[in-house]
Protein backbone atom coordinates (compact mmCIF):
# COMPACT_ATOMS: atom_id res chain seq x y z
CA UNK A 1 0.00 0.00 0.00
CA UNK A 2 1.22 3.53 -0.56
CA UNK A 3 2.65 5.33 2.44
CA UNK A 4 4.01 8.81 3.01
CA UNK A 5 7.45 7.44 2.30
CA UNK A 6 6.90 3.85 1.39
CA UNK A 7 9.27 1.66 3.34
CA UNK A 8 11.83 4.25 4.39
CA UNK A 9 10.12 5.36 7.57
CA UNK A 10 8.72 2.01 8.57
CA UNK A 11 10.99 -1.02 8.62
CA UNK A 12 11.95 -3.23 11.57
CA UNK A 13 15.45 -4.12 12.53
CA UNK A 14 16.47 -7.51 11.12
CA UNK A 15 17.30 -10.31 13.54
CA UNK A 16 21.05 -9.75 13.57
CA UNK A 17 20.58 -6.11 14.53
CA UNK A 18 18.80 -6.96 17.80
CA UNK A 19 20.62 -7.63 21.09
CA UNK A 20 20.60 -11.11 22.59
CA UNK A 21 18.33 -10.02 25.44
CA UNK A 22 15.73 -8.90 22.91
CA UNK A 23 15.84 -12.30 21.24
CA UNK A 24 15.33 -14.08 24.58
CA UNK A 25 12.40 -11.82 25.41
CA UNK A 26 10.88 -12.52 22.02
CA UNK A 27 10.92 -16.26 22.68
CA UNK A 28 9.34 -15.77 26.11
CA UNK A 29 6.65 -13.49 24.76
CA UNK A 30 5.86 -15.68 21.77
CA UNK A 31 5.48 -18.69 24.04
CA UNK A 32 3.07 -17.01 26.45
CA UNK A 33 -0.65 -16.61 26.07
CA UNK A 34 -1.75 -13.00 25.89
CA UNK A 35 -5.25 -13.78 27.06
CA UNK A 36 -4.69 -11.54 30.07
CA UNK A 37 -4.50 -8.49 27.80
CA UNK A 38 -7.76 -6.68 27.26
CA UNK A 39 -9.46 -7.68 24.02
CA UNK A 40 -10.68 -4.84 21.83
CA UNK A 41 -14.35 -4.19 21.35
CA UNK A 42 -15.29 -5.08 17.81
CA UNK A 43 -16.28 -2.02 15.81
CA UNK A 44 -19.69 -1.92 14.19
CA UNK A 45 -19.40 -3.13 10.65
CA UNK A 46 -20.05 -0.71 7.83
CA UNK A 47 -23.20 -1.06 5.71
CA UNK A 48 -23.04 -3.80 3.10
CA UNK A 49 -21.08 -2.39 0.18
CA UNK A 50 -19.56 -5.65 -0.98
CA UNK A 51 -20.26 -6.83 -4.50
CA UNK A 52 -21.18 -10.41 -3.70
CA UNK A 53 -20.32 -13.57 -5.65
CA UNK A 54 -23.52 -14.44 -7.50
CA UNK A 55 -22.01 -13.08 -10.73
CA UNK A 56 -18.23 -13.03 -11.04
CA UNK A 57 -15.90 -11.72 -13.77
CA UNK A 58 -13.36 -13.99 -15.42
CA UNK A 59 -11.70 -11.56 -17.84
CA UNK A 60 -11.92 -7.84 -18.58
CA UNK A 61 -10.80 -5.95 -21.69
CA UNK A 62 -10.27 -2.24 -21.05
CA UNK A 63 -9.97 0.11 -24.02
CA UNK A 64 -9.17 3.79 -23.39
CA UNK A 65 -8.64 6.73 -25.75
CA UNK A 66 -6.14 8.94 -23.91
CA UNK A 67 -4.56 12.26 -24.78
CA UNK A 68 -2.60 13.93 -21.94
CA UNK A 69 -3.16 17.33 -23.56
CA UNK A 70 -6.93 17.02 -23.15
CA UNK A 71 -9.04 17.25 -20.01
CA UNK A 72 -11.24 14.22 -20.61
CA UNK A 73 -11.14 10.74 -22.14
CA UNK A 74 -13.43 7.99 -23.37
CA UNK A 75 -13.34 4.25 -23.08
CA UNK A 76 -15.09 0.92 -23.01
CA UNK A 77 -14.90 -2.35 -21.11
CA UNK A 78 -15.85 -5.85 -22.20
CA UNK A 79 -16.28 -8.29 -19.32
CA UNK A 80 -16.65 -12.05 -19.51
CA UNK A 81 -18.90 -13.11 -16.64
CA UNK A 82 -19.90 -16.32 -14.92
CA UNK A 83 -23.31 -16.48 -13.26
CA UNK A 84 -22.74 -18.76 -10.28
CA UNK A 85 -26.29 -18.60 -8.99
CA UNK A 86 -29.49 -17.59 -10.75
CA UNK A 87 -30.11 -13.92 -10.01
CA UNK A 88 -31.63 -10.79 -11.49
CA UNK A 89 -28.98 -8.41 -10.13
CA UNK A 90 -25.38 -7.68 -11.06
CA UNK A 91 -23.08 -5.34 -9.09
CA UNK A 92 -19.87 -3.58 -10.08
CA UNK A 93 -18.08 -0.28 -9.47
CA UNK A 94 -17.98 2.86 -11.63
CA UNK A 95 -17.31 6.12 -9.82
CA UNK A 96 -17.86 9.40 -11.68
CA UNK A 97 -17.94 8.13 -15.26
CA UNK A 98 -20.84 8.90 -17.58
CA UNK A 99 -22.02 5.48 -18.75
CA UNK A 100 -23.34 6.05 -22.26
CA UNK A 101 -24.03 2.41 -23.11
CA UNK A 102 -24.57 -0.69 -20.96
CA UNK A 103 -25.25 -4.03 -22.68
CA UNK A 104 -25.73 -7.33 -20.86
CA UNK A 105 -25.88 -10.48 -22.97
CA UNK A 106 -26.44 -14.12 -22.02
CA UNK A 107 -26.30 -16.72 -24.74
CA UNK A 108 -27.59 -15.02 -27.89
CA UNK A 109 -30.05 -12.80 -26.04
CA UNK A 110 -29.64 -9.22 -24.91
CA UNK A 111 -30.97 -8.72 -21.39
CA UNK A 112 -32.66 -5.41 -20.61
CA UNK A 113 -31.36 -3.85 -17.39
CA UNK A 114 -32.16 -0.96 -15.09
CA UNK A 115 -29.14 0.70 -13.48
CA UNK A 116 -29.22 1.89 -9.87
CA UNK A 117 -26.29 4.07 -8.74
CA UNK A 118 -25.27 3.86 -5.08
CA UNK A 119 -22.62 5.42 -2.87
CA UNK A 120 -18.87 4.96 -3.42
CA UNK A 121 -19.40 4.15 -7.09
CA UNK A 122 -21.48 1.04 -6.43
CA UNK A 123 -23.58 0.21 -9.50
CA UNK A 124 -26.42 -2.32 -9.50
CA UNK A 125 -27.94 -3.66 -12.70
CA UNK A 126 -31.42 -5.13 -12.28
CA UNK A 127 -32.22 -7.49 -15.17
CA UNK A 128 -35.66 -7.75 -16.72
CA UNK A 129 -35.43 -11.50 -16.28
CA UNK A 130 -33.28 -13.68 -14.00
CA UNK A 131 -29.89 -14.66 -15.34
CA UNK A 132 -29.37 -18.40 -15.52
CA UNK A 133 -26.23 -20.11 -14.32
CA UNK A 134 -23.51 -20.00 -16.94
CA UNK A 135 -21.55 -17.48 -19.01
CA UNK A 136 -22.62 -13.93 -19.86
CA UNK A 137 -20.97 -10.73 -21.10
CA UNK A 138 -21.18 -7.09 -20.11
CA UNK A 139 -20.15 -4.18 -22.37
CA UNK A 140 -19.98 -0.59 -21.15
CA UNK A 141 -18.99 2.57 -23.00
CA UNK A 142 -18.22 5.70 -20.99
CA UNK A 143 -16.62 9.13 -20.84
CA UNK A 144 -14.85 10.81 -17.93
CA UNK A 145 -12.61 13.68 -16.83
CA UNK A 146 -9.02 13.03 -15.80
CA UNK A 147 -8.45 13.21 -12.08
CA UNK A 148 -6.60 16.13 -10.51
CA UNK A 149 -5.81 14.73 -7.05
CA UNK A 150 -3.23 12.03 -7.90
CA UNK A 151 -5.72 9.16 -7.57
CA UNK A 152 -7.59 7.17 -10.19
CA UNK A 153 -6.47 8.07 -13.72
CA UNK A 154 -5.00 11.55 -13.37
CA UNK A 155 -3.20 14.20 -15.37
CA UNK A 156 0.08 15.76 -14.26
CA UNK A 157 2.15 18.60 -15.70
CA UNK A 158 5.93 18.52 -15.56
CA UNK A 159 8.15 21.10 -17.25
CA UNK A 160 5.12 22.23 -19.29
CA UNK A 161 4.50 18.72 -20.61
CA UNK A 162 1.40 16.69 -19.76
CA UNK A 163 1.48 13.09 -18.53
CA UNK A 164 -1.09 10.54 -17.37
CA UNK A 165 -0.58 8.24 -14.38
CA UNK A 166 -2.74 5.99 -12.21
CA UNK A 167 -3.02 5.28 -8.50
CA UNK A 168 -5.68 2.67 -7.73
CA UNK A 169 -5.08 1.40 -4.18
CA UNK A 170 -7.24 0.96 -2.36
CA UNK A 171 -10.51 1.66 -4.16
CA UNK A 172 -9.74 4.18 -6.89
CA UNK A 173 -9.62 1.91 -9.95
CA UNK A 174 -13.37 2.51 -10.06
CA UNK A 175 -12.60 6.19 -10.74
CA UNK A 176 -10.82 5.27 -13.97
CA UNK A 177 -13.17 2.70 -15.55
CA UNK A 178 -15.98 0.30 -14.56
CA UNK A 179 -14.55 -2.68 -12.69
CA UNK A 180 -14.88 -5.07 -9.76
CA UNK A 181 -12.86 -2.99 -7.33
CA UNK A 182 -12.25 -5.45 -4.49
CA UNK A 183 -9.04 -7.43 -3.86
CA UNK A 184 -10.91 -10.74 -3.81
CA UNK A 185 -11.77 -10.40 -7.52
CA UNK A 186 -8.51 -11.52 -9.08
CA UNK A 187 -8.56 -12.40 -12.78
CA UNK A 188 -6.81 -11.46 -16.07
CA UNK A 189 -7.17 -8.05 -17.72
CA UNK A 190 -6.04 -6.68 -21.06
CA UNK A 191 -5.44 -3.03 -21.91
CA UNK A 192 -5.78 -1.46 -25.36
CA UNK A 193 -4.72 2.20 -25.31
CA UNK A 194 -5.34 4.68 -28.14
CA UNK A 195 -2.83 7.53 -27.69
CA UNK A 196 -1.35 10.30 -29.87
CA UNK A 197 1.38 8.85 -32.08
CA UNK A 198 4.08 10.97 -30.40
CA UNK A 199 3.25 9.64 -26.92
CA UNK A 200 4.50 6.55 -25.11
CA UNK A 201 2.05 4.16 -23.42
CA UNK A 202 2.77 1.78 -20.53
CA UNK A 203 0.77 -0.90 -18.74
CA UNK A 204 1.39 -3.89 -16.46
CA UNK A 205 2.43 -6.19 -19.31
CA UNK A 206 4.63 -5.94 -22.42
CA UNK A 207 3.29 -4.56 -25.68
CA UNK A 208 1.67 -7.19 -27.90
CA UNK A 209 1.21 -4.94 -30.94
CA UNK A 210 1.05 -1.31 -32.05
CA UNK A 211 -0.64 0.25 -35.10
CA UNK A 212 -0.51 3.92 -36.19
CA UNK A 213 -3.23 5.70 -38.16
CA UNK A 214 -4.26 9.34 -38.62
CA UNK A 215 -1.90 10.68 -35.95
CA UNK A 216 -2.92 8.09 -33.33
CA UNK A 217 -1.50 4.74 -32.37
CA UNK A 218 -3.34 1.81 -30.89
CA UNK A 219 -1.15 -0.06 -28.38
CA UNK A 220 -2.36 -3.52 -27.40
CA UNK A 221 -0.78 -5.01 -24.30
CA UNK A 222 -0.57 -8.70 -23.45
CA UNK A 223 -3.08 -10.18 -21.06
CA UNK A 224 -2.13 -9.88 -17.43
CA UNK A 225 -1.95 -12.86 -15.12
CA UNK A 226 -4.74 -12.87 -12.52
CA UNK A 227 -4.65 -9.49 -10.74
CA UNK A 228 -6.93 -7.46 -8.48
CA UNK A 229 -8.00 -4.06 -9.79
CA UNK A 230 -5.88 -2.11 -7.29
CA UNK A 231 -2.65 -3.47 -8.83
CA UNK A 232 -3.46 -2.39 -12.38
CA UNK A 233 -1.58 0.62 -13.77
CA UNK A 234 -1.11 2.62 -16.94
CA UNK A 235 0.96 5.68 -17.89
CA UNK A 236 1.03 7.88 -20.99
CA UNK A 237 3.43 10.66 -21.94
CA UNK A 238 6.68 11.62 -23.69
CA UNK A 239 8.75 9.31 -21.49
CA UNK A 240 12.45 8.53 -21.55
CA UNK A 241 13.75 5.03 -20.86
CA UNK A 242 16.94 3.84 -19.17
CA UNK A 243 17.49 0.07 -19.50
CA UNK A 244 18.59 -1.89 -16.43
CA UNK A 245 21.04 -4.63 -17.42
CA UNK A 246 21.74 -7.85 -15.55
CA UNK A 247 18.17 -9.13 -15.09
CA UNK A 248 16.30 -12.04 -16.65
CA UNK A 249 13.25 -9.91 -17.58
CA UNK A 250 13.25 -6.61 -19.52
CA UNK A 251 13.72 -3.86 -16.94
CA UNK A 252 13.94 -0.09 -17.32
CA UNK A 253 13.70 3.15 -15.38
CA UNK A 254 10.97 5.35 -16.88
CA UNK A 255 11.27 9.12 -16.45
CA UNK A 256 9.75 12.35 -17.66
CA UNK A 257 11.64 14.28 -20.31
CA UNK A 258 15.05 15.57 -19.20
CA UNK A 259 15.50 13.34 -16.11
CA UNK A 260 17.21 10.32 -17.58
CA UNK A 261 20.57 11.52 -16.22
CA UNK A 262 19.37 10.96 -12.62
CA UNK A 263 18.67 7.21 -12.91
CA UNK A 264 22.17 5.88 -12.19
CA UNK A 265 21.61 4.90 -8.56
CA UNK A 266 18.42 2.99 -9.34
CA UNK A 267 20.02 1.25 -12.34
CA UNK A 268 22.82 0.00 -10.08
CA UNK A 269 20.67 -1.00 -7.09
CA UNK A 270 17.69 -2.71 -8.75
CA UNK A 271 19.37 -5.96 -9.92
CA UNK A 272 21.07 -6.50 -6.54
CA UNK A 273 17.89 -5.76 -4.62
CA UNK A 274 15.71 -7.99 -6.81
CA UNK A 275 18.05 -10.92 -6.31
CA UNK A 276 17.39 -10.90 -2.56
CA UNK A 277 13.64 -11.66 -2.62
CA UNK A 278 14.09 -14.11 -5.49
CA UNK A 279 16.61 -16.05 -3.42
CA UNK A 280 14.65 -15.89 -0.16
CA UNK A 281 11.25 -16.78 -1.64
CA UNK A 282 12.73 -19.45 -3.90
CA UNK A 283 10.50 -18.23 -6.75
CA UNK A 284 11.71 -16.19 -9.76
CA UNK A 285 10.32 -12.70 -10.29
CA UNK A 286 6.76 -13.58 -11.36
CA UNK A 287 6.02 -11.02 -14.11
CA UNK A 288 7.16 -10.65 -17.72
CA UNK A 289 8.76 -7.22 -17.39
CA UNK A 290 9.61 -4.57 -14.81
CA UNK A 291 9.14 -0.85 -15.29
CA UNK A 292 10.20 1.49 -12.48
CA UNK A 293 8.38 4.76 -13.12
CA UNK A 294 9.41 8.11 -11.59
CA UNK A 295 6.19 10.09 -11.10
CA UNK A 296 6.43 13.87 -10.58
CA UNK A 297 3.03 14.28 -8.88
CA UNK A 298 2.50 11.41 -6.48
CA UNK A 299 0.87 11.60 -3.07
CA UNK A 300 2.73 8.59 -1.67
CA UNK A 301 6.20 7.10 -1.67
CA UNK A 302 5.58 4.23 -4.09
CA UNK A 303 2.99 1.71 -5.30
CA UNK A 304 3.54 -1.96 -6.08
CA UNK A 305 1.59 -2.22 -9.35
CA UNK A 306 2.42 -5.55 -10.95
CA UNK A 307 5.23 -5.09 -13.49
CA UNK A 308 4.80 -1.28 -13.45
CA UNK A 309 5.92 0.07 -10.08
CA UNK A 310 5.37 3.79 -9.57
CA UNK A 311 7.59 5.88 -7.29
CA UNK A 312 7.66 9.45 -6.18
CA UNK A 313 10.35 10.81 -8.46
CA UNK A 314 12.74 11.95 -5.72
CA UNK A 315 12.96 8.34 -4.45
CA UNK A 316 14.37 6.87 -7.65
CA UNK A 317 16.05 9.93 -9.20
CA UNK A 318 19.22 10.94 -7.35
CA UNK A 319 21.81 13.52 -8.27
CA UNK A 320 25.11 11.60 -7.95
CA UNK A 321 26.94 14.81 -7.00
CA UNK A 322 24.76 15.70 -4.03
CA UNK A 323 22.72 12.67 -2.87
CA UNK A 324 23.03 12.10 0.88
CA UNK A 325 23.43 8.76 2.64
CA UNK A 326 19.82 9.00 3.82
CA UNK A 327 18.61 9.50 0.24
CA UNK A 328 20.63 6.53 -0.98
CA UNK A 329 19.31 4.39 1.85
CA UNK A 330 15.74 5.42 0.98
CA UNK A 331 16.37 4.62 -2.68
CA UNK A 332 17.50 1.09 -1.84
CA UNK A 333 14.96 0.29 0.87
CA UNK A 334 11.89 1.67 -0.91
CA UNK A 335 12.76 -0.09 -4.18
CA UNK A 336 13.31 -3.32 -2.27
CA UNK A 337 10.04 -2.90 -0.38
CA UNK A 338 8.10 -2.59 -3.63
CA UNK A 339 9.95 -5.46 -5.29
CA UNK A 340 9.08 -7.68 -2.31
CA UNK A 341 5.41 -6.95 -2.97
CA UNK A 342 5.69 -8.68 -6.34
CA UNK A 343 5.46 -11.90 -4.34
CA UNK A 344 3.73 -10.80 -1.12
CA UNK A 345 0.69 -8.91 -2.35
CA UNK A 346 0.84 -9.38 -6.13
CA UNK A 347 1.54 -13.09 -6.65
CA UNK A 348 -0.50 -13.85 -3.53
CA UNK A 349 -3.07 -11.18 -2.69
CA UNK A 350 -5.02 -10.62 0.51
CA UNK A 351 -8.65 -11.67 0.34
CA UNK A 352 -9.80 -8.43 1.99
CA UNK A 353 -8.33 -5.24 3.43
CA UNK A 354 -8.26 -6.52 7.02
CA UNK A 355 -5.09 -8.38 6.02
CA UNK A 356 -3.43 -5.39 4.36
CA UNK A 357 -1.02 -5.34 7.30
CA UNK A 358 0.40 -8.68 6.14
CA UNK A 359 1.41 -7.33 2.71
CA UNK A 360 2.98 -4.20 4.14
CA UNK A 361 4.60 -5.74 7.20
CA UNK A 362 6.21 -8.47 5.15
CA UNK A 363 7.46 -6.09 2.47
CA UNK A 364 9.02 -3.84 5.13
CA UNK A 365 10.53 -6.83 6.90
CA UNK A 366 12.03 -8.14 3.65
CA UNK A 367 13.29 -4.69 2.64
CA UNK A 368 15.28 -4.32 5.84
CA UNK A 369 16.71 -7.82 5.55
CA UNK A 370 17.81 -7.46 1.92
CA UNK A 371 19.01 -3.85 2.17
CA UNK A 372 21.24 -4.79 5.11
CA UNK A 373 22.71 -7.63 3.05
CA UNK A 374 23.29 -5.60 -0.11
CA UNK A 375 24.22 -2.25 1.43
CA UNK A 376 25.39 -2.86 5.02
CA UNK A 377 26.85 0.65 5.11
CA UNK A 378 23.34 2.09 5.17
CA UNK A 379 22.53 0.30 8.46
CA UNK A 380 18.90 -0.06 7.49
CA UNK A 381 18.18 -2.39 10.40
CA UNK A 382 19.65 -0.03 12.94
CA UNK A 383 17.67 2.82 11.44
CA UNK A 384 14.52 0.72 11.78
CA UNK A 385 15.11 -0.17 15.40
CA UNK A 386 14.44 3.43 16.39
CA UNK A 387 11.17 3.43 14.46
CA UNK A 388 10.05 0.18 16.07
CA UNK A 389 10.72 1.65 19.51
CA UNK A 390 8.70 4.75 18.63
CA UNK A 391 5.74 2.61 17.61
CA UNK A 392 6.02 0.55 20.79
CA UNK A 393 5.80 3.73 22.84
CA UNK A 394 2.70 4.76 20.94
CA UNK A 395 1.23 1.30 21.42
CA UNK A 396 1.10 1.82 25.18
CA UNK A 397 -1.48 4.58 24.74
CA UNK A 398 -5.13 3.75 25.50
CA UNK A 399 -6.18 5.01 22.06
CA UNK A 400 -4.00 2.55 20.11
CA UNK A 401 -5.59 0.05 17.76
CA UNK A 402 -4.90 -3.57 16.82
CA UNK A 403 -2.70 -4.31 13.82
CA UNK A 404 -5.55 -6.16 12.12
CA UNK A 405 -8.75 -4.14 12.12
CA UNK A 406 -11.76 -6.31 11.33
CA UNK A 407 -13.99 -4.18 9.18
CA UNK A 408 -15.92 -4.26 5.95
CA UNK A 409 -14.54 -0.88 4.98
CA UNK A 410 -11.75 -0.55 2.43
CA UNK A 411 -8.15 0.35 3.16
CA UNK A 412 -8.97 3.98 2.42
CA UNK A 413 -9.99 4.36 6.06
CA UNK A 414 -6.83 2.80 7.45
CA UNK A 415 -5.72 4.76 10.52
CA UNK A 416 -3.01 2.55 11.99
CA UNK A 417 -0.33 2.85 9.30
CA UNK A 418 2.52 2.92 11.83
CA UNK A 419 1.29 -0.30 13.39
CA UNK A 420 0.78 -1.95 10.01
CA UNK A 421 4.37 -1.26 8.98
CA UNK A 422 6.59 -1.13 12.06
CA UNK A 423 4.78 -3.20 14.68
CA UNK A 424 3.59 -5.68 12.08
CA UNK A 425 7.01 -6.47 10.75
CA UNK A 426 8.53 -6.43 14.25
CA UNK A 427 6.06 -9.20 15.12
CA UNK A 428 7.08 -11.13 11.99
CA UNK A 429 10.74 -10.70 12.89
CA UNK A 430 10.05 -11.96 16.42
CA UNK A 431 8.34 -15.08 15.14
CA UNK A 432 11.13 -15.73 12.66
CA UNK A 433 13.52 -15.92 15.59
CA UNK A 434 11.08 -17.96 17.64
CA UNK A 435 10.64 -20.61 14.92
CA UNK A 436 14.14 -20.33 13.47
CA UNK A 437 14.96 -18.60 10.17
CA UNK A 438 14.88 -21.72 7.99
CA UNK A 439 11.63 -23.04 9.43
CA UNK A 440 10.00 -19.65 9.02
CA UNK A 441 11.24 -19.40 5.45
CA UNK A 442 10.02 -22.92 4.63
CA UNK A 443 6.53 -22.04 5.84
CA UNK A 444 6.40 -18.80 3.85
CA UNK A 445 7.57 -20.52 0.67
CA UNK A 446 4.89 -23.21 1.09
CA UNK A 447 2.26 -20.48 1.55
CA UNK A 448 3.32 -18.70 -1.65
CA UNK A 449 3.38 -21.88 -3.72
CA UNK A 450 -0.02 -23.00 -2.46
CA UNK A 451 -1.78 -19.67 -3.12
CA UNK A 452 0.14 -18.38 -6.18
CA UNK A 453 -2.04 -16.21 -8.47
CA UNK A 454 -4.87 -16.36 -5.95
CA UNK A 455 -6.04 -14.80 -2.70
CA UNK A 456 -5.20 -15.79 0.85
CA UNK A 457 -5.66 -14.69 4.44
CA UNK A 458 -3.28 -14.40 7.35
CA UNK A 459 -4.77 -17.64 8.67
CA UNK A 460 -3.47 -19.40 5.54
CA UNK A 461 0.06 -18.21 6.35
CA UNK A 462 -0.21 -19.29 9.98
CA UNK A 463 -1.38 -22.73 8.84
CA UNK A 464 1.68 -23.04 6.59
CA UNK A 465 3.94 -21.99 9.48
CA UNK A 466 2.18 -24.48 11.79
CA UNK A 467 2.88 -27.28 9.34
CA UNK A 468 6.49 -26.23 8.77
CA UNK A 469 7.28 -25.90 12.47
CA UNK A 470 5.04 -28.50 14.08
CA UNK A 471 3.89 -25.84 16.57
CA UNK A 472 0.74 -23.80 17.09
CA UNK A 473 1.95 -20.51 15.62
CA UNK A 474 -1.62 -19.45 14.91
CA UNK A 475 -2.65 -19.17 18.56
CA UNK A 476 0.36 -17.08 19.52
CA UNK A 477 0.35 -14.86 16.45
CA UNK A 478 -3.29 -13.84 16.65
CA UNK A 479 -2.79 -12.48 20.18
CA UNK A 480 -0.40 -9.88 18.76
CA UNK A 481 -2.60 -9.03 15.79
CA UNK A 482 -6.18 -8.89 17.00
CA UNK A 483 -5.80 -6.82 20.15
CA UNK A 484 -4.06 -3.51 20.80
CA UNK A 485 -1.02 -2.91 22.95
CA UNK A 486 2.14 -4.78 23.82
CA UNK A 487 2.72 -7.12 26.80
CA UNK A 488 4.63 -6.07 29.89
CA UNK A 489 6.42 -9.01 31.51
CA UNK A 490 7.47 -8.94 35.15
CA UNK A 491 10.06 -11.44 36.34
CA UNK A 492 10.44 -11.75 40.14
CA UNK A 493 12.44 -14.24 42.23
CA UNK A 494 10.40 -17.07 43.70
CA UNK A 495 11.28 -20.20 45.68
CA UNK A 496 12.95 -22.62 43.31
CA UNK A 497 13.09 -20.19 40.38
CA UNK A 498 11.25 -17.13 39.13
CA UNK A 499 7.64 -16.08 38.70
CA UNK A 500 6.42 -14.53 35.46
CA UNK A 501 3.42 -12.23 35.38
CA UNK A 502 2.00 -10.39 32.44
CA UNK A 503 -0.09 -7.26 31.89
CA UNK A 504 -0.61 -4.71 29.18
CA UNK A 505 2.15 -2.13 28.96
CA UNK A 506 1.06 1.41 29.86
CA UNK A 507 2.85 4.77 29.69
Amino acid sequence: MPALLHGEARRPAPPHARPAAHRILAVLVAGLSLAALSAPARADEAPDVRLGRDVVPGFQLVRLKLDPDKRSYSGSVHVELRVERATDTLRFHADGQKLVRVALVQGSDSVAVTRIAGEHGLQTLVAARPLARGPATLDIEFTHLYGTRAVGLYRALHENRAYLFTQFESDDARQAFPCWDEPGFKFPYQFVLDVPAAQEALANTPVEGSVEKDGWKTVTFKRTPPLPSYLLAIAVGPFEYTPVPGLKVPTRIVTCQGEKRLTGASVQSTPRLLAGPERWFGIPYPFEKLDIVAVPEFAYGAMENAGLITFRDDVVLLDPASASAAQRRANASVICHELSHMWFGDLVTMAWWDDLWLNESFADWMAAKVTDEVYPQFRAGLNDLQRVQNVKRGDTQPSTRPIRDKTTASAAGLQNVGLVYSKGNAVLSMFERYLGPETFRKGVQAYLRQHAWGNATAADLWQALDQASGTNVSAAMTTFLDQPGVPFLRVVPAPGGVRLTQSRATP
